[in-house]
């Protein structure tokens, strides 16, 4: 049986003739730079090919993991954006919501500086819009001296009337409502009429108004300042339609309300009528007094 590997004379001579140029090259490398440029080639041709696909696998895992890691750290300041922004977005509406309501107390403060009576500021914090009954309940009651029979308006015009109060509440019956009867006049010439509900928010029956009388689609329905309630000259609607028919002595007028019946959240509860409207309303008994 043969060995793997054979001793034969020429193997040998092949080994010494290598060993002795080694030998040599090492030798002329180690006394001067002659080899420099040989090794550098060598190393450039050789050596860091082999070192590149020795590393490759370890950098081809290391770049997966960098990724790996820099997909998780994206996404999760995707997340906290995302959370931010809807902190935001929750803060930016709570702004706006105080923005609003900031703006409807402004309107509120000139409307009260308009009236010139003695108001308090009051929130709605229930509706009832039946048709037959059209009453809202304010969150002000016999504590803070609301007592039945005080005016109601908002930023834009007459409201109501309270009719009943308990320690906390004051349940308010609407101008719209068909219960209610307001004093008012045409702003434009002074006519005088009474505003009744029609069980619509956004509608006003002005009554007993003649065939011949001078009004008009347009004209501005203000409050009379009769009976003492309600301020004088304070908004109530706007003529929109006036029907007539033959044989009718009196005209069909429907006036659009200026209040936000249906969409006013904070009211003013005027406490008492100003001093003209209380010498207006004296004079007024007076006159119905005499003979």
């Amino acid at each position: 049986m043969q060995g793997l590997f054979k001793n034969t004379a020429g193997q040998f001579l092949r080994l010494a003739v290598f060993a002795s140029v080694s030998i040599l090259l090492t030798y002329i490398d180690y006394r001067d730079d002659t080899l420099r440029g040989f090794r550098s080639a060598l190393g450039t041709a050789i050596v860091e090919p082999t070192k590149f696909i020795a590393t490759l696998p370890y950098n081809i895992i290391q770049s997966a993991r960098g990724i790996s890691t820099s997909r998780e750290t994206l996404q999760a300041n995707l997340d906290n954006l995302g959370v931010r922004n809807q902190r935001l977005q929750t803060e930016l509406l709570t702004l706006e919501g105080l923005k609003a309501e900031n703006t409807r107390l402004r309107e509120l403060l000139n409307s009260s500086e308009k009236t010139g009576t003695e108001s308090t500021v009051a929130e709605i914090i229930t509706i009832d819009l039946d048709p037959f009954k059209q009453l809202i309940t304010l969150n002000k009651g016999s504590s803070d001296n609301v007592v039945a029979g005080q005016a109601i308006v908002d930023a834009y015009g007459v409201m109501g009337q309270i009719i009943h109060t308990t320690n906390n509440t004051a349940t308010t019956l609407l101008v719209s409502d068909p219960a209610h009867s307001l004093p008012v006049q045409v702003q434009r010439n002074g006519f005088r009429t009474l505003a009744n509900g029609t069980g619509h928010a956004d509608e006003l029956n002005l009554m007993h108004i003649p065939s011949n009388a001078d009004i008009k689609v347009g004209d501005i329905i203000i409050t009379s300042g009769l009976g003492g309630i309600f301020p004088k000259n304070y908004p109530v609607g706007t003529v929109k339609d006036i029907q007539s028919e033959v044989g009718r002595p009196f005209l069909k007028v429907i006036a659009a309300s200026t209040a936000q019946l249906n969409r006013s959240r904070e009211v003013l509860i005027l406490k008492s009528v100003n001093k003209d409207n209380e010498k207006q309303t004296n004079g007024t008994n007076q006159e119905n007094q005499k003979p």
